[in-house]
């Protein structure tokens, strides 16, 4: 569906707000749907039916949410009908280097989560496939600096980008010195399955990579299980937060004993499926 409403934790709610977007993703694994917006009026009766008053966090999110029509109308209306829940947009920023649209809905944004996947124009571009869209995104980024909104990034990685993780990681230093920065091991559904050949590298070959790439406390690793990592790296592995766990599953016939396991999502279900790198992860005694 273009629209959805879906519950997590905590009353927390995320807004599926369309299916389409202007980047087209090596690794996208959403389902890419080209079907017309979804009546503004429609939308509003839905959120207001669904979304209750006392709601902690409403996410926008997509697809591109910022390329709706009524994209601004609607935070102004989230705004105004929620004025004490957190409005986190969930954006690939590029709307954003336009400043007079930024202008109209930075008063309605408390939080932007976005994904920089390296410092090298030429890198970033290919994984968007959009030429040009790391620029954009660079001057989205400087707009949005010169503001009090939160922000923090996922580096998703892949062949092209995962041996300059920590040059990307030191590039988004020089613009946000102290924002959360999450380097995100993908799932591979729909673009990302159908170009794996291109993009996927395993988690044994981007271990030494990312270890180098946690250059302080604000750099986390997500969706990796912590026994990937030296010991002294695992406490900067965090565990995802989301209700549908059923996506991840333990690898290990013996993880049940793994003293790290609180501490451990497990790994996606879907990657285990097709790559079966059973050999990638140790139950850690």
């Amino acid at each position: 569906m273009p629209f959805e409403i879906h519950k997590s934790v905590g009353c927390r709610f995320a807004i599926i707000l369309t299916t389409r977007c202007n980047n087209h993703c090596l690794y996208c694994h959403s389902m890419t749907n080209y079907e017309d917006f979804f009546n503004y009026d429609f939308v509003k009766q839905e959120t207001l039916k669904n979304i209750p008053k006392d709601a902690v966090e409403i996410q926008i999110t997509g697809g591109e949410p910022t390329i709706v029509p009524y994209f601004a109308d609607l935070l102004k209306f989230l705004r105004q009908n929620y004025p004490r829940t957190k409005i986190k947009l969930q954006s690939n920023v590029r709307m954003l280097s336009i400043k007079t649209f930024f202008d109209k809905i930075k008063s309605c944004i408390d939080l932007i989560q976005t994904t920089f996947n390296s410092n090298k124009p030429e890198i970033f571009d290919e994984l968007t496939r959009v030429k040009g869209s790391f620029q954009q995104v660079v001057n989205a980024l400087k707009i949005i600096r010169e503001t009090n909104l939160d922000i923090y990034f996922n580096i998703l990685i892949f062949k092209q980008n995962y041996k300059h993780l920590k040059d990307t990681v030191k590039f988004l230093r020089t613009l946000f010195p102290d924002k959360h920065i999450l380097l995100d091991y993908p799932i591979y559904l729909n673009e990302a399955l159908k170009n794996k050949e291109r993009i996927y590298v395993s988690l044994r070959e981007i271990r030494p990579y990312v270890q180098e790439s946690l250059i302080d406390d604000r750099v986390f690793v997500y969706n990796v299980t912590p026994c990937v990592f030296d010991e002294k790296f695992r406490t900067q592995v965090v565990k995802q937060g989301f209700i549908h766990d059923d996506r991840y599953v333990y690898p290990l016939p013996n993880c049940n004993s793994c003293v790290l396991k609180q501490n451990c999502n497990g790994y996606y279900r879907q990657n285990l499926l097709i790559f079966k790198n059973y050999s990638d992860f140790k139950v850690i005694k």
